[in-house]
C-alpha cells in the first residue's frame, strides 16, 4: 500500500512528556533536550512514522543503516537505548516480527498542497495504531 502521508508534513510528534522534532533531529523531555544517539534517534523516527505497523528488524536495518552490512543485534541495542530514554512501555516487541511504537502520539502537521488543508491535519491527528489503513481508504 502506498503511504499517502509524507513525513515532511509533520513538524513534531508529542508522546508523554516527550516531543520529537524529526527535521531538527531533536528529542525534548519536558522541554529540555534529551540525550539520544543518532541511530536510536533514527529508530525512534522510523517507529513513530509507521506506528500503525510492526517494523521488522530488516526494515529498521534498511532505514537506519542504509547500504551498510550490520548485525541484527544492532537493532536490539538501539531499541534498548531508546527504551532507557523514553520508557520501556513506549516500544513493544512483537515476537518473531519486530517492533512497534505503542504509546499514544499527537502530531502537528504542515498541510499538503495536493489536498485540502483540513484533510491532512485531521487525518494525521486521527490516525491510531490499527486504524490507519481504514482511514486511508476514506481518502
Amino acid at each position: 500500500m502506498t503511504d499517502h502521508f509524507q513525513a515532511s508534513e509533520i513538524r513534531r510528534y508529542r508522546f508523554g512528556r516527550f516531543e520529537l522534532r524529526p527535521a531538527q533531529r531533536r528529542l525534548l523531555a519536558d522541554g529540555v533536550a534529551a540525550t539520544l544517539g543518532s541511530r536510536a534517534f533514527d529508530v525512534l523516527v522510523a517507529l513513530i512514522e509507521r506506528r500503525a505497523e510492526v517494523l521488522t528488524k530488516d526494515e529498521l536495518l534498511e532505514r537506519v543503516w542504509p547500504g551498510l552490512v550490520v548485525e541484527e543485534a544492532n537493532v536490539q541495542v538501539q531499541v534498548s537505548a531508546l527504551r532507557k530514554v523514553i520508557g520501556a512501555d513506549a516500544v513493544a516487541t512483537v515476537q518473531r516480527r519486530g517492533y512497534q511504537f505503542v504509546a499514544p502520539v499527537e502530531s502537528d502537521c504542515v498541510p499538503s498542497f495536493d489536498r485540502p488543508n483540513w484533510v491532512s491535519c485531521v487525518a494525521l491527528a486521527a490516525v491510531a495504531p490499527g486504524s490507519r489503513s481504514k482511514l486511508l481508504e476514506l481518502f
